[in-house]
This record gives C-alpha cells, structure tokens and sequence, in this order.
C-alpha cells in the first residue's frame, strides 16, 4: 500500500503542483494572454490603474479568507458594505470629521459581524449554517441602508477634499488606496501566522469539535472572524466612498460574490494551514487581471461574470481534486 502511494505522488507530480498553485498558475497565464491579446497591457498606467481597481475587492478579500480558514462563508459582506457606506458619508457630512465616519463605519460592520456570528453560537451552528444566517443578515443590512437613506443616493460634502484625498491620493506613484490594501493584508498575515489567535483560527476550521476538546471555544473564534469580515467591509467602504464620493443601499451589491471567488481561486480551503493572505492576494490579482484584460477588449459584462464562474467552478474542481490526492497538505 505504501509503495502504492509512493507511485501516485510520483506520478501526479505535475498535477499536484497545479492543483496546489492554480491561483499562480492562472496569473501567469493571464500575464501570457494579455500580453498578446490586450493592447497596452504592459504599460505602467494599466498596471497603476489595475492596483486601484483590486483594492476593494482586495480588503473584503480578506477579511472572507478568515471566515472561509475557520469553514465559513460570509454573504452579508456586500450589503453590510453599503449600510457601512451610508452611515459613513451621513456622519462624515454631519461632523465633518473623517475619524468620527470611519468610527461609525467600523461599528456598523462589526456589528453585523458579530450578529452572524452570535447567530450561529446561539444555534450551534456549523460551516453550512453560515451561509443561510449571512443570507438573512445581508438582508437586514440590505434593508436598513434603505431605511438610513430613505433609498436616496447620499453625496459627499464637496469640502471634504482631504477624505476624498484617501483615494485620490499617493505615494511614490502608487495610490494611497493601494498603499492600504498592502499594509492591511501583511498585518493580517502576521496575525494569521505569528500569533495564538491565528492559530485557533487555523484549528477550529481543521476541526471545530477537536479545537473545542482542545479547550478553544470555536464558537467564539467564529464570531471573531465573522467580526472581523465586517471591519473589512466597513474599511472597504470608506475606501468606495472616497474614491466615487457618494454612497447609496446598492453601493455594495453583488462585491460579496468577487470576494467568494478571489478567495477559493487563489487557492483558500478551511483549516488549510497553507491557507491566508498570499493565496487571497494570488485569488485578488487574478479576479483583477481578468476583469482589466477583458475590459481592455471591450468584452460584455454579461460574458465577463460567465467567465468568472467558470473559473470558479475549476477552481472547486482543483480543490477537491487536491483532497482527493491526500487532503489539505
């Protein structure tokens, strides 16, 4: 049995480099196809212009990698980025103060993080359980956005230049937004990596009963994750809400489902100790290379979320074939 196994890993070495590295892989060949099919894709601008694009993505990214690492699927995230975005630029034209909106912000998020993942404590809930209870909470922030706005498009203040600065904004050439997602992601990594709350993360997505026996209360550490995703969106807010300078209850509409889709493609599984944020940054930047090479060629946007889902769909089938060859490692 053992010499068995020695000839299939001998065998699919190519496949096991591919199933493991299909985030990478796909940025490669992404590079390859614009190159030759995608006028001015290798230009300084195109690449500045692609920084700015991932940045939204790039930070609700993240923060739904830290709920898919303890098996959990965050789909309030768009939604609650609205409801963020309204309560931000309502504060931020009240006061007048860019620290008060974005307190305001992450409290919204953090709240609705926290409703997902007191909601699944209270019910003993598993990863399944995560996608019906962020479904009904991303309505509920769906519907108070609508009630904080009354469904009007809020503009922002045209004094506040220096908030819309954070996007307009940056440094050594690269914008500020970019200079954010950057900072954030490796603060993340750290934590994920260097520290015992990571750890726990790690563990109870492996194995939430052992991680409990082990004496890490998972329901708690889920909600902490849940939390976190919706600080994420609150920043992801603020960063949308200085760069286009309004905010409506639609503002965030469907950025959960690119978030779902960066993180499984770059390679992302639940307890997956090789799981974080360089396979969230490899899902980020191929979503956006995507987008920019087929916007480049005037692709239509009905056959650009085709694409995207397809890419999904082999990226679940590298997943699965990657547990089949000898689970997460």
């Amino acid at each position: 049995m053992q010499k068995n196994n020695v000839m299939i890993k001998k065998r699919f070495d190519v496949g096991w480099f591919a199933v493991n590295n299909f985030g990478l892989i796909l940025i490669v060949l992404m590079v390859v196809f614009g190159s030759i099919f995608a006028n001015n894709f290798l230009t300084i601008d195109n690449f500045r212009n692609l920084a700015s694009q991932i940045v939204i993505n790039g930070i609700l990214t993240i923060g739904f990698s830290v709920v898919y690492i303890i098996d959990g699927f965050d789909l309030s995230q768009g939604n609650v980025l609205s409801a963020c975005a309204c309560v931000a630029l309502t504060i931020l034209n009240g006061t007048h103060n860019i620290l008060w909106a974005f307190l305001a912000a992450a409290a919204i998020g953090i709240f609705f993080g926290f409703a997902n993942g007191m909601i699944g404590k209270v019910i003993k809930s598993d990863g399944s359980d995560s996608y019906l209870i962020t479904l009904a909470m991303s309505l509920v922030a769906l519907g108070f956005a609508y009630i904080w706005t009354k469904g009007l498009n809020i503009q922002c203040d045209s004094e506040m230049t220096s908030y819309r600065n954070i996007a307009r904004g940056n440094i050594l050439g690269i914008s500020n937004t970019a200079v954010i997602l950057v900072v954030f992601l490796v603060i993340v990594h750290f934590v994920l990596r260097k520290t015992a709350i990571g750890r726990k993360l790690y563990y109870v997505g492996a194995n939430k009963k052992a991680a409990f026996m082990g004496g890490i209360n998972s329901h708690n550490y889920r909600m902490y994750a849940f939390m976190f995703s919706g600080f994420c969106a609150a920043l992801a807010a603020i960063v949308m809400t200085a760069r286009t300078g309004s905010a409506n209850p639609m503002t965030g509409n469907n950025y959960e489902t690119d978030a779902a889709i960066a993180t499984i493609v770059g390679g992302n599984a639940p307890g997956d100790s090789k799981s974080g944020m360089l396979r969230a940054l490899f899902g980020v930047l191929c979503l956006g290379l995507i987008r920019n090479i087929m916007n480049m060629m005037n692709v239509d946007a009905n056959i650009q979320t085709v694409v995207k889902c397809i890419i999904l769909l082999v990226a679940l089938y590298a997943l699965s074939v990657k547990k089949s060859w000898g689970g997460k490692d």
